[in-house]
Formats: structure tokens, C-alpha cells, sequence
């Protein structure tokens, strides 16, 4: 990836999250990145596409993580509950650390852009399935308890950097409890 089309990406991450998706324009990202607006169209087909593409990088790093948390903590010599807490708890400040990143992935989700990404979404969940998969009655369970963990996580996060909740133990063990008790209820 060469640099001027890094800085786009990285600007429209910014411009999502500051602005919404609908408050954004190639100018606006030009002028975040520093890069001129003519070069966008030297990279990316239109807007959609640069969204799209931005969204590949950014939610790719969140999943990367989780997949991370996975292959890492089912080696422990703990129970599951421990494990899917230490899972949990290093995906979520994970998630904290560069709210950018959470609310561009949060917004682009809830956008009429994403349908352009259903299929590579369907893509990131289906490897959490593989990896998961043998763990629930079927993989339609499976697939389901990934999709609701991945909204309960993204959208309670989302709601610690808008300021709606604290990030404070009480809170983060509340999310856990949620999320832990959909694990459990179907495996």
C-alpha cells in the first residue's frame, strides 16, 4: 500500500468517526490526509469503494485481534469462563484504544455502505465459526452466537467512547455476564 493511499484511509476513518458518513465528502478527506482530492480517484473507483476498503483495514484489525484472543487463551489451563473473560476483557480495551476505529466500524455497520461488505463480513464471521464451530450443537448456533457477541461488543464499546456509559469494572462485567451467558446458552 503506498503512502498517499494510507493517509486516505486513515482519513476517512477520521472523518467517518468525527463526522458520520453522510457528513463526509472526498474534499474533506483530501484535506484531513493532506493528500490532494484528485488523488483519491488514483486509488478507489468512488466513495463507496474508499469506505469499503477502509473498512477491510480497520474492521480487519478488531477481527485479527479477536481471532488472536482465541488461538491464544484456549491454550490456558483454565476454565472457560476464565478464558472467555481474558478473551473478552483484552478484545475490549483493545477496542477502546483507538475509538476512531471503533466508531468508523460502528458507523459504516449501521450505514447503507455495508451491504457492499456483506459478503466480507459473512467472510470474518465464518472464520470465527471454524475456529469456534466445535463448541456448539451446529453451525447455524455457532454463526448466530458470533453475530450477537460481535453486535454486543461493538455496540456496548460504542457506547463508552459517545460517553452513554463508563468504562468502569461494573460496567465491562456487565458486558461480560451478556455476552458470556449468550455463549453458554447455546453450546
Amino acid at each position: 500500500m503506498q503512502d498517499k493511499e494510507v493517509a486516505l484511509l486513515d482519513a476517512v476513518k477520521v472523518a467517518v468517526a468525527r463526522y458520520g458518513i453522510s457528513g463526509i465528502s472526498t474534499r474533506m478527506v483530501g484535506d484531513i490526509s493532506g493528500v490532494n482530492d484528485a488523488y483519491i480517484y488514483r486509488f478507489f473507483k468512488n466513495k463507496e469503494e474508499m469506505l469499503f476498503e477502509a473498512y477491510k483495514r480497520e474492521n480487519g484489525a478488531i477481527f485479527k485481534k479477536i481471532l488472536f484472543e482465541i488461538d491464544t487463551n484456549h491454550l490456558l489451563e483454565v476454565d472457560f469462563a476464565s478464558k472467555s473473560y481474558k478473551c473478552f476483557i483484552n478484545t475490549w480495551d483493545f477496542l477502546l484504544q483507538d475509538k476512531e476505529r471503533l466508531a468508523f466500524c460502528v458507523r459504516y455497520y449501521h450505514s447503507v455502505y455495508f451491504e457492499s461488505a456483506q459478503a466480507y463480513h459473512a467472510n470474518q464471521l465464518n472464520q470465527l465459526t471454524e475456529k469456534l464451530g466445535q463448541f456448539f450443537k451446529s453451525e447455524a448456533d455457532c454463526k448466530f452466537v458470533m453475530y450477537a457477541i460481535c453486535s454486543i461488543l461493538y455496540d456496548s464499546s460504542y457506547a463508552v467512547i459517545l460517553g452513554r456509559e463508563e468504562n468502569n469494572p461494573e460496567y465491562t462485567h456487565r458486558v461480560f455476564k451478556t455476552l458470556h451467558s449468550v455463549l453458554t446458552a447455546m453450546n
